[in-house]
């Protein structure tokens, strides 16, 4: 599988892996800085090789020269134009180091030892007879002359690949040479085109160019096809589970989703409640080691877009036989929930089960019985499990209530939904508003997460948690001085420890809904950004958000790999305990042993995929709404200020969609303050929060990027 553009190996100073050798070889790079700083234009004897070879990764400036971010720390060391042997942006290079008159470590570039970039996409762009290729990523500060390949026209989005050898090189700089795109002295790359993606001004083309250059694979080796054709010819069978196709037990998803991977049942009892979340159980089908699991634990996650579905599973599992489709049996694994009538956990049961879902429930029709009753169009539909429904309700509002009480933090993240016409095109970009049962759903699930975990950790298996730690005293600092700035009381949470900041949090939060609904987007805005980002850990880990001691996901094995890797394991404990894992509320939590390399490999992999995942969605749902607006141009709307930045005030419009009011629009003179919260401007000052009217100038289809101007 071709290697993600632009990725690069990094070591940081602490809790990195780093190949043999490499600290001891990078460790008298500081020694060297402070030798020339003492004895300016004293070059250092080549004598001792230890001392004149660093390895790091590369940096360039785009103007022939660059810097070398050595592995061990310290300074940067400078490379000079010519002495860069093409190394591009995020190559992991060898250096020769030597000093200079200014005091300045110098260096030349001896290895390329990693090549970071194994392709380039960009726009074709004719000069002369010749055709250049202009790169989307503007970080990588190249432009390459494209020899040969796949057939191209001007102003076609193209990836180009190395026109001879590995890597990418620069034509000799010994020939005086001038770049026709950027006008820098430097030859450009040479390259050859190997795929064409059409029209750079269109969005699917773009669409199609974000999951290349994210390294997103679209199609399965045939080995995984073959052997997923194979396993989802398995017959069902209860021996050896627990058969619960007689129990009330039914999915609640979206109209358009296909891959139903969880199912809930509830019973209310004289002493509360029994709560059943039954997931498939993907881990039966996929087992470790062979094609499927490779290529799931490859791809980490499905990714999801406006019309379109890249998933982590082959569409015999994901859609298949591993869906819980409504009135087929389907292997679950099934966690059996006892709680209080104040919604508190007393017991919880994991056993490998069969399962037929009574009913494909909708959450736009069941949010409808929610508020028309018996005269909602779809009450017959789901009469069978209206009260069930409204139990559940009623768990969920205590659930909610317990978290809250522990901590959890909920915060407005605005999602939206992008309609499409007849012709697959954007017609209209609206914001969801989530009902009853998608808020049933979610509390239902979180509990059989929190219960997973508690489980996993108990049994002492290797294990994939979830993890989001307490916000760092600097960050809660940098809060606390942006919403003094936009006059919204900070409740001292800069001064919070930060395992309890989540009580000013809540305070700040519960002053911004009383004041406006714009408000509480923008500050929950606000405090997102200073939480730090959650990922997957192989050690059992407090969850910030939630406010839980131990999380992990269990309830999306179709389309996680970490919620298939925790039913793996789970799974076989259960098989080794005898059919059942079980969890006391009086059992104590074990001390965790060392986590297994497995698992801590598994979590690595999967952060990152999930990171290379969200930010691919992100980015081609800002095409979709840049190709909606682009018939825009022109039209005003009213907007709330989100951010601001040296390069102008960015801005949220109704629907979601944010763009940027350039600088340059605030006239001469314009400054932002320190925390980033205010832009100062002639005659007028803007804040973070603050409605303003702004005007469409731009809609750029091929970078997903909106341009507005202010209506004076």
């Amino acid at each position: 599988m071709k290697r993600k553009t632009g990725k690069t190996k990094k070591y940081g100073n602490r809790g990195a892996s780093r190949p043999a050798g490499r600290r001891a070889k990078n460790a008298p790079v500081r020694s060297l800085v402070r030798d020339h700083r003492k004895k300016k234009g004293a070059p250092v004897r080549r004598g001792a090789e230890n001392l004149m070879r660093v390895s790091g990764v590369f940096d360039y400036s785009g103007s022939g020269y660059g810097f070398c971010r050595t592995c061990a720390g310290g300074e940067d060391v400078f490379i000079p134009a010519g002495e860069t042997m093409g190394a591009m942006t995020g190559d992991t290079v060898s250096v020769e180091v030597r000093g200079t008159s200014s005091g300045r470590v110098e260096g030349a570039v001896t290895a390329i030892e990693e090549h970071a970039t194994a392709s380039i996409i960009g726009t074709v762009v004719p000069v002369g007879a010749d055709y250049y290729l202009d790169p989307k990523n503007a970080k990588l500060r190249v432009s390459g002359k494209i020899e040969g390949g796949v057939p191209f026209g001007p102003g076609d989005l193209i990836e180009a690949v190395p026109g001879s050898g590995p890597y990418f090189v620069r034509r000799s700089r010994r020939a005086s040479f001038e770049d026709p795109l950027t006008g820098r002295p430097e030859p450009p790359l040479l390259c050859r085109a190997v795929k064409n993606f059409g029209d750079s001004t269109k969005r699917r083309p773009n669409c199609e160019a974000v999951l290349s250059s994210s390294g997103i694979p679209t199609v399965f080796p045939e080995s995984v096809l073959e052997e997923a054709r194979e396993v989802s010819k398995t017959e069902i069978s209860a021996d050896g589970r627990i058969d619960l196709r007689e129990e009330l037990i039914f999915t609640l998803d979206g109209a358009g989703a296909k891959d139903l991977d969880d199912a809930v049942s509830l019973k209310k009892t004289k002493d509360g409640f029994e709560l059943g979340v039954h997931i498939a159980d993907v881990s039966y089908y996929v087992k470790e080691g062979g094609a499927l699991d490779l290529e799931a634990k490859d791809r980490g996650t499905s990714v999801y877009f406006t019309d379109r579905v890249v998933p982590m599973l082959p569409v015999e599992l994901s859609n298949g036989c591993c869906s819980l489709n409504g009135g087929e049996d389907r292997y679950a694994l099934s966690i059996r929930i006892t709680l209080d009538k104040k919604g508190v956990t007393k017991s919880a049961k994991l056993c490998r089960s069969v399962i037929r879902s009574r009913l494909r429930g909708v959450y736009s029709e069941a949010n409808d019985v929610f508020e028309n009753g018996e005269s909602s169009p779809y009450y017959e539909k789901y009469a069978e499990v209206a009260d069930t429904l409204s139990d559940m309700w009623e768990l969920a509002c205590l659930l909610k209530a317990k978290r809250e009480a522990s901590g959890m933090v909920e915060l407005a993240e605005d999602e939206a939904a992008i309609v499409l016409g007849e012709n697959g095109e954007p017609v209209d970009v609206v914001k969801v508003d989530r009902g009853k049962t998608e808020r049933i759903i979610e509390q239902l699930m979180l509990e059989a997460n929190i219960a997973a975990a508690m489980i996993g950790r108990n049994a002492g298996i290797p294990f994939v948690y979830r993890e989001h730690e307490n916000p760092s005293p600097e960050k809660l600092h940098d809060l606390e001085a942006t919403l003094t700035e936009i006059r919204v009381d900070p409740h001292g949470v800069g001064s919070s420890p930060p395992e309890s900041s989540w009580r000013a949090i809540k305070a700040i939060l519960a002053d911004a809904r009383g004041e406006s609904p714009e408000l509480y987007d923008t500050v929950s805005g606000i405090i997102l950004r200073s939480m730090m980002k959650a990922k997957y850990t192989a050690a059992p880990s407090r969850h910030f958000g939630i406010g839980a001691d131990i999380y992990c996901h269990f309830t999306s094995p179709i389309r996680r790999y970490p919620d298939l890797f925790v039913h793996r394991e789970l799974s076989g404990a259960a098989v080794k305990a005898g059919g059942e894992l079980v969890m006391n509320e009086a059992d104590r939590a074990p001390a965790p042993p060392a986590p297994p390399k497995k698992a801590v490999n598994a979590a690595v992999i999967s952060s990152d995929r999930e990171v290379r995942a969200v930010a691919a969605e992100r980015e081609i749902e800002s095409l979709y709404i840049a190709d909606w607006m682009s018939g825009m141009i022109g039209q005003p709307f009213d907007a709330v200020v989100c951010s601001v930045t040296k390069f102008g005030m960015f801005v949220r419009l109704g629907s979601t969609a944010e763009g940027l009011v350039p600088m340059a629009e605030f006239g001469d003179g314009a400054t932002v303050s320190k925390s980033g919260a205010v832009l100062t401007a002639p005659g007028a000052e803007f804040r973070v929060g603050d409605r303003v009217r702004v005007r469409l100038t731009a809609a750029d289809v091929s970078t997903g990027k909106l341009t507005f101007g202010l209506v004076k």
